[in-house]
C-alpha cells in the first residue's frame, strides 16, 4: 500500500449525464428487457489482513474469551456476516501476506512460534489465528477462503506445499500432517492469490519480474481431486496500465484466474489522506470525487484485458478498496483504525454500483478491511460490537448477488465544490433469479432531494413495491458505542411505482434500493376462513378396523420417497390403545411397515403393509440374543430407490437394549411385494452401538452408497454400502462414529436422517434428540461427505459430547390448540420443484399415544441452515409477500435448546412419566408489528421486510425470517408465516393472527 498517483476520470466515458446545478429531478432507465451478465456475489467479498485490531481484538477473541464466541471467533460478527451473506473473505494480507510463513500457524497453539509484524507497528505476532482457525472460520460462515500467497519471502515450494496441505485428499506428507493436526479430510479452497502488491510491499518487482515469477508459482500451485484453483495474479497498482498490460501478455491464459486491482479512496493527498469525522463539506466532496474515478480506472485496465482476453475469462478481482483516513487520534496509526461515517456508506454505494456496471469483467472485490481496520463493517471495544453505516450498505445490496445486472441510463443534476462538479445520483438495477427486480439509487448531495423518474423498460406489469433507506441527519453520522444506532437500515415508501414507472423521492446523502415485484397479489395472503383437512384428535378411527381411514394417523418413525408423481411414506407399525397381539385374537387384518401414499403431501391413502409377518432371520437373531423375547414389530423403515427396484431398510429390536437387526428387502414396486434379501448390520448387548435407525445416502459425484444408524446406545455410526447389493461394503462392518452425547441413558440421540443438497454441496445430518413420547426434538449437522464428520451450527464437531444446534422442532403450543409433543424422528425429502420437505412424528398432548405424520416445508438460511414452517404443509398456494402485509399481530415461538431434567430409562421417559410437563413445553406470545416498522409486546424493537426475508430487531437480538404463506391449524385460515434460527442456534417461529 504505497503512495497513489491520481487517476483523472475522463466524465465523457460515462453513463451518467448531468445538467445544470439548478435542476433537482433526474431521470434514470432501467432495462428490465435486457441484461446478460450476472453480478457475481463475489463482489461482495471482504478482507481482514493481520494488520492492528482486525484479527486480535477484532475477529479472534479466544475460546477462553468473555467474549461469546464459535472457536475463538466472535459469535456476533459471525452472525452478522452470515446475514450478509459474505460470499468471500481474503486473508492474511495484504502487505502481511508476503512476510506470513504458513507452517508458522498450524500445530497446537502454544507452539507455535512468534514473529514481529514489520509491516503494521512491530507488533508481535503469535500466529494463534493460522490455517486452520481461518478454514474453520470459512465453514462457519459459508463464505469461500481466498488465500493470499507468500512470494515476497517466500518460495515456490512453500506455496505449492501450502496448497497441498489444505486441499490434497489422498495420502502425502502434507495430508499426513494436516490429519496430525485434526483435520482428517481436505478443505476446498478456490480462489490463491500469487502474492500481494508485488510492485511495493510484496517485493518491489518490476512488472516484468514479477510476471516471469508468478509462471513459476502458479505452475507449482496444482489442483488435487476436485478442487480447481482460481489463480489471483498481483496486479497494478492503481493507474498502472504498464503492469496490467505486461500480467496479460506475459501470462499464458491457461495460469491466469484473475488479476488484482487495489485503489484506495482519500480526502487530500496520500501524506494526508484527510478526518475520518469532523470533515467539511469540501472534504465529503473530495472523497466522494475521489472514489468515482474507479469507474475510469476499471474502463482503462478492462480494455487492455479486453485486447488479450477478449472471451473475458479472467477476472478483474478488485480486492482492496475502500476508504483509507489518517488513523483516529489517540490510536496506534500503524493500525489504520478509523470510524465509519455515513459519507462511507454512501461511497460504499457508488462503489458498489460501479462493479455491477462493470461485472462482465469483475467477479471478485474486496473491501478493506472487515473489522475496525479502515473502512470496517464492524467496530469492536471489549464485548461490545458494532455494525458501521457501511455494514448497512452490504445488508441492503445484498439482493444483487447473483442477479442479472441489467443496463441503467442515468441524466441528473450535478453536485459542486471547489469549481468542480460529480453526478449527484448514482445507479445500478439488477433482476434476480425470481424475476425481482432491484433499483439502487445514491444521491450525493448533502442539501438536496432530488425527484427521480424511472421508467423501467420491460416491465409494465408489475405494480408492487417496497424500499429501504440508509440516511442521518449530519454528513458525519456515525454508530458508536454510546450510540450504536444512529445510522440503520429502515423501511423507506418515498416512492410511486405504477405502469412500469417507479418515482422516488431521494432525500439528501441517502441511498435507497427499491424492490419491483409482479408476482404480488394483495387478496392471496389475507388471512381468511379455510378448513383443516382432518382434525387432530383421532380417538374416533384409532382402532385397527378402521385403518383405511388412518390417513396422517398412527404414523411413527416415518420415511418418505417420491415415485413418479407421488409420494409414498413407511413407518413402524404403531396403533394407538390396541397391541398387535389383541390385532390378531380379534381377527382384524394386520401387517408390518404401513405403507400410504399421497399426491398433494395433505391428503393419505392407506395402501397396506409390507410384511405380513416379521423376516424370520431378523426374528431369530433378536429372540436369540434375548432369551426368547422381543421381535414383536419392525422399527423405522427406510425405503431408497436403486435403479429398477426399491430397497426397504428395516429394523427388528428388543426395545430398551442393543439387540438389534437392520435387514433389507427389495420390491419392483413402492407399493411392494417385498423380499427380504438378508441383514446389513446387527448388534448384540455390548456392542458399541445399536443397529437401528437406518438412512441411506448415495454421493452423486462417485455412487458411494452409505447407512447411516444407531441411537442412544453408543450413538450414530456410518457405514459403507455396496450398492450392487445393497448390503455392508465389507462383511460385518459396523462402520464408524459421527454423532453422539454424553450419556445414551439420559441424552438420548437416534434416528439419523442424511440428505445431500445439491445446491449447497453439503450432506445434512437430521438427528432426534430425548424420549420420543414427551421433549423429542430434532437437531442438525452438516457435511462436505457422507461419511463426515459433521458440524453444527456453532462449527462442534457431532461426535463430541455437546449438544448440537440448530434445533428445528421441540414441542410447542400455539393459541387455541392444547399443543404438540414427541416432534423428532424425521423424514427428509424434495419434490421435483427443488423444495425440500420435512416429515415427522407429532404427538397429541396431553394424550400422546396419538400419532400424527405432520409435514413442514424447508427453507433454507442465506448461509445454508435448514429452518421448517412453524406451521404443518397444506399446499397453501405460492404468492410473493408485500411488507405491508406483514403489519398486525403475531403469535411467536422460539424453540428451546435446554430440555429440563427427569427420571429416564435407556433413554426413554420411565413408567408412568409420559405425559408432557408444561415446563416441557414453548408456548407462544403475542407480538404486533406496526406499520411504521416499530414493533410491541412480547419483544420491543423494530422490523424491515426485503426480498422475502423479515429482518427483526429487538434487544441485542437481530433475526433474518423467511417468510411465506400458509395455514393457520389451530384456527383453520389461511395466514403468514415465518421461521429462522437466532445467535444460540434455535428455532424462531411466527404466524400472523389479525
Amino acid at each position: 500500500m504505497r503512495n497513489l498517483t491520481l487517476y483523472l476520470i475522463l466524465w465523457l466515458a460515462c453513463s451518467s449525464t448531468f445538467p445544470a446545478r439548478g435542476q433537482s429531478t433526474a431521470r434514470v432507465v432501467v432495462g428490465a428487457d435486457s441484461g446478460r451478465f450476472v453480478i457475481s456475489k463475489h463482489i461482495y467479498g471482504q478482507f481482514s489482513e493481520h494488520l492492528g485490531r482486525g484479527i486480535y481484538g477484532g475477529l479472534w477473541v479466544g475460546e477462553d474469551s468473555p467474549v461469546p464466541n464459535v472457536k475463538g471467533v466472535r459469535l456476533d460478527i459471525i452472525e452478522a456476516l452470515r446475514h450478509i451473506r459474505v460470499p468471500n473473505l481474503r486473508w492474511p494480507g495484504g502487505c502481511f501476506a508476503d512476510e506470513y510463513h504458513w507452517m508458522d500457524g498450524i500445530g497446537p497453539r502454544a507452539e507455535r512460534p512468534r514473529m514481529v509484524n514489520t509491516h503494521w507497528g512491530g507488533v508481535v505476532e503469535d500466529n494463534s489465528f493460522g490455517t486452520h482457525e481461518f478454514l474453520e472460520l470459512c465453514e462457519l460462515l459459508g463464505a469461500e477462503p481466498y488465500i493470499c500467497g507468500n512470494v515476497g519471502s517466500g518460495t515456490v515450494e512453500e506455496m505449492s506445499k501450502w496448497v497441498e496441505y489444505i486441499t490434497f485428499g489422498g495420502d502425502s506428507p502434507m495430508a499426513r500432517l494436516r490429519a496430525s493436526h485434526g483435520r482428517e479430510n481436505p478443505w476446498r479452497v478456490r480462489l490463491w492469490g500469487v502474492g500481494n502488491e508485488n510492485w511495493g510491499c510484496g517485493g518491489n518487482m518490476t512488472a516484468e519480474t514479477y510476471a516471469a515469477m508468478y509462471r513459476r508459482y502458479a505452475t507449482y500451485c496444482r489442483d488435487y481431486g476436485e478442487n480447481r484453483l482460481l489463480k489471483i495474479a498481483g496486479g497494478p497498482n492503481v493507474d498502472d496500465f504498464h503492469w496490467m498490460e505486461v500480467m496479460m501478455r506475459e501470462i499464458p491464459l491457461h495460469l491466469l484466474g484473475g488479476v488484482s486491482l487495489h485503489n484506495y479512496t482519500f480526502t487530500r493527498a496520500w501524506a494526508d489522506k484527510g478526518r475520518a469525522t469532523g470533515f467539511t463539506e469540501d472534504d465529503y466532496f473530495s472523497l466522494l470525487e475521489h472514489g468515482l474515478r474507479m469507474d475510469g480506472l476499471i474502463a482503462r485496465h478492462a480494455a487492455i484485458m479486453d485486447r488479450y482476453d477478449p472471451a473475458k475469462r479472467v477476472a478483474l478481482v478488485v480486492d482492496e478498496w475502500g476508504a483509507w483516513y489518517n488513523a483516529e487520534r489517540g490510536t496506534n496509526p500503524a493500525f489504520l483504525y478509523q470510524q465509519n461515517t455515513l459519507r462511507d456508506a454512501l461511497l460504499a454505494g457508488m462503489i458498489l454500483n460501479v462493479f455491477h456496471k462493470h461485472c462482465d469483467r469483475v467477479r471478485v472485490a474486496n473491501i478493506a478491511q472487515l473489522v475496525n481496520v479502515l473502512q470496517a463493517l464492524f467496530l469492536t471495544r471489549g464485548e461490545q460490537m458494532l455494525l458501521t453505516p457501511t455494514y448497512y450498505v452490504f445488508d441492503m445490496y445484498k439482493v444483487h448477488q447473483e442477479a442479472t445486472m441489467l443496463p441503467v441510463e442515468v441524466s441528473c443534476p450535478g453536485y459542486g465544490r471547489l469549481g468542480r462538479e460529480i453526478p449527484a445520483v448514482s445507479a445500478s438495477a439488477s433482476r434476480d433469479r425470481d424475476g425481482r427486480v432491484h433499483v439502487s439509487l445514491v444521491n450525493v448531495d448533502p442539501g438536496r432531494a432530488i425527484e427521480v423518474s424511472c421508467p423501467v423498460r420491460g416491465f409494465d406489469r408489475g405494480n408492487h413495491a417496497t424500499g429501504t433507506i440508509i440516511t442521518a441527519p449530519g454528513m458525519d453520522a456515525r454508530n458508536t458505542f454510546e450510540e450504536p444506532s444512529a445510522v440503520t437500515l429502515q423501511p423507506f415508501a418515498g416512492f410511486s411505482f405504477e405502469g412500469g414507472l417507479l418515482r422516488v423521492t431521494l432525500p439528501p446523502k441517502s441511498v435507497v434500493t427499491v424492490e419491483l415485484d409482479t408476482r404480488y397479489s394483495a387478496a392471496a395472503l389475507v388471512p381468511e376462513p379455510a378448513p383443516n383437512p382432518w382434525p387432530d384428535d383421532y380417538t374416533g378411527v384409532s382402532a385397527m378396523k378402521e385403518y383405511k381411514r388412518w390417513g396422517t394417523y398412527n404414523v411413527h418413525d416415518p420415511a418418505c420417497i417420491l415415485v413418479g408423481d407421488t409420494y409414498y411414506a413407511y413407518s413402524t407399525d404403531a396403533i394407538f390403545r390396541m397391541d398387535s397381539a389383541a390385532v390378531k385374537q380379534a381377527g382384524l387384518p394386520f401387517g408390518y411397515v404401513p405403507i400410504r401414499r399421497s399426491k398433494d403431501l395433505v391428503h393419505w391413502e392407506f395402501v397396506g403393509w409390507a410384511f405380513r409377518s416379521i423376516p424370520a432371520e431378523a426374528t431369530a437373531w433378536v429372540k436369540q440374543q434375548n432369551m426368547g423375547w422381543g421381535a414383536s414389530n419392525v422399527w423405522a423403515p427406510y425405503v431408497v430407490r436403486y435403479k429398477n427396484k426399491f430397497r426397504m431398510y428395516y429394523c427388528v429390536s428388543a426395545f430398551g437394549r442393543q439387540t438389534s437387526y437392520i435387514g433389507l428387502a427389495e420390491a419392483a414396486s413402492p407399493e411392494g411385494p417385498w423380499q427380504p434379501k438378508g441383514c446389513v448390520v446387527k448388534t448384540k448387548t455390548g456392542d458399541v452401538m445399536n443397529a437401528i435407525d437406518p438412512s441411506v445416502v448415495v454421493n452423486p459425484e462417485n455412487g458411494e452408497t452409505w447407512l447411516h444408524y444407531g441411537s442412544f446406545f453408543g450413538g450414530l455410526h456410518v457405514v459403507q454400502l455396496n450398492p450392487a447389493t445393497g448390503l455392508t461394503l465389507r462383511a460385518n462392518d459396523q462402520g464408524h462414529l459421527v454423532a453422539r452425547r454424553f450419556d445414551g441413558k439420559k441424552n438420548n440421540i437416534e434416528a439419523p436422517e442424511v440428505i445431500y443438497h445439491p445446491g449447497l454441496k453439503k450432506y445434512f445430518l437430521f438427528v432426534s434428540y430425548d424420549p420420543l413420547m414427551t421433549t423429542y426434538n430434532v437437531r442438525v449437522g452438516r457435511s462436505d461427505t457422507p461419511q463426515g464428520p459433521f458440524v453444527d451450527y456453532f462449527g462442534h464437531d457431532m461426535a463430541d459430547e455437546r449438544d448440537d444446534f440448530p434445533v428445528l422442532t421441540y414441542p410447542y403450543q400455539f393459541e387455541n390448540h392444547p399443543g404438540w409433543a414427541g416432534t423428532g424422528h424425521c423424514a427428509v425429502f424434495g419434490d421435483a420443484k427443488g423444495n425440500f420437505f420435512m416429515a415427522h412424528q407429532s404427538r397429541l398432548s396431553p394424550m400422546n399415544q396419538l400419532m400424527v405424520l405432520t409435514v413442514r416445508e424447508i427453507k433454507w438460511t442465506a448461509d445454508g441452515w435448514p429452518v421448517v414452517s412453524p406451521e404443518r404443509y397444506a399446499a397453501t398456494p405460492g404468492a410473493a409477500i408485500a411488507g405491508e402485509q406483514l403489519a398486525g399481530e403475531w403469535e411467536v415461538i422460539v424453540l428451546t435448546g435446554q430440555v429440563p431434567e427427569r427420571p429416564l430409562e435407556a433413554g426413554q421417559v420411565v413408567r408412568n412419566e409420559v405425559f408432557l410437563r408444561q415446563n416441557e413445553r414453548v408456548s407462544s406470545k403475542r407480538i404486533i408489528l406496526h406499520a411504521d416498522g416499530s414493533m410491541t409486546g412480547a419483544w420491543e424493537g423494530t422490523w424491515s421486510f426485503e426480498a422475502g426475508t423479515l429482518r427483526v430487531r429487538h434487544g441485542e437480538t437481530a433475526l433474518s425470517l423467511a417468510v411465506w404463506p400458509g395455514q393457520d391449524w389451530e384456527n383453520e385460515k389461511k395466514t403468514v408465516l415465518f421461521s429462522g434460527l437466532n445467535a444460540s442456534g434455535c428455532s424462531v417461529w411466527g404466524k400472523k393472527r389479525k
